[in-house]
């Protein structure tokens, strides 16, 4: 049956109208929506970092990451790298990224893979690699995450002056707790210790689904990040981050993300916001 859709708003304080979905699902809204609200933030001289939280053996945040630096204008593409020296940076050449990203090279990475996701990973990746060739580029997460003095070099050196754009693990935007003592404690979750004001991070649907009971053993409460779903050419993604900047990009849709990733319920459209609709604001 129909819902009286003015039941569903209600007064917080003085903010304006909240949507309140009866069925305790988190709200789902369009890529279109996503870019024009980033853009719109963006246009007022606002820096923003996004960080993509990627599964290391699936191709799709690869393409997440070029898709997104399409969209919006990026200055920088940081890319996590582990086991790189401290003057490493990413390929800038085409012929040079094409030969490294190899089905050979991908496969010695990921043994158990099969020839046909090797396939796909290698192209994923040398795809994405591609995006140095025209965004000034650095490594993040050096010497495995030990790297304590990285952050502060980097600032120093300028590679994260401007907006950048972040591809790291999930484990890197979804978990508070770090695997090893010697790990930086600011790694887990790295974009809430570099500008959490002014970082947001992605993580696919398909990757939460498939690492969410692990990544929830190293979750524990701490202060909320809030969220909307968004739909995507590569599939359902979760844009999380620091309540005050994903409020000020996206408005009143976001919701509190459960400390446990097990409690995130399926998605499900935003109806249009309430000035689209006949609601009487008194």
């Amino acid at each position: 049956g129909m819902v009286d859709g003015l039941n569903l708003y209600v007064y917080v304080g003085n903010n304006p109208l909240k949507y309140m979905d009866p069925t305790g699902h988190f709200p789902l809204i369009s890529w279109d929506r996503f870019v024009g609200s980033v853009n719109a933030y963006k246009k007022n001289q606002r820096e923003l970092n996004i960080w993509v939280g990627e599964d290391h053996t699936e191709p799709q945040g690869n393409y997440l990451t070029i898709n997104l630096n399409a969209a919006i204008k990026f200055k920088n593409f940081i890319k996590e790298g582990t086991n790189v020296g401290i003057d490493a940076r990413p390929y800038k050449h085409s012929e040079t990224i094409r030969a490294k990203y190899t089905q050979d090279f991908i496969q010695i990475l990921y043994p158990k893979l099969t020839s046909e996701k090797i396939k796909e990973l290698a192209h994923a990746k040398m795809s994405v690699m591609m995006l140095a060739i025209t965004l000034n580029t650095d490594f993040i997460g050096r010497d495995h995450w030990r790297d304590k003095e990285e952050y502060e070099r980097m600032r120093k050196m300028g590679s994260l002056k401007g907006s950048s754009l972040f591809l790291v693990g999930a484990a890197h935007t979804l978990t508070n707790i770090r695997i090893n003592e010697d790990k930086n404690p600011k790694a887990f979750p790295a974009f809430k210790h570099m500008d959490a004001d002014s970082s947001i991070a992605v993580t696919l649907k398909s990757t939460i689904d498939k690492r969410g009971a692990l990544m929830d053993e190293r979750r524990t409460p701490t202060t909320p990040d809030f969220g909307v779903w968004i739909e995507s050419e590569e599939g359902t993604f979760l844009v999380h981050g620091a309540k005050s900047v994903m409020r000020k990009i996206f408005g009143n849709i976001i919701e509190e993300v459960p400390t446990k990733l097990a409690g995130l319920s399926a998605p499900v459209p935003v109806p249009p916001t309430p000035q689209n609709t006949h609601c009487v604001i008194l």
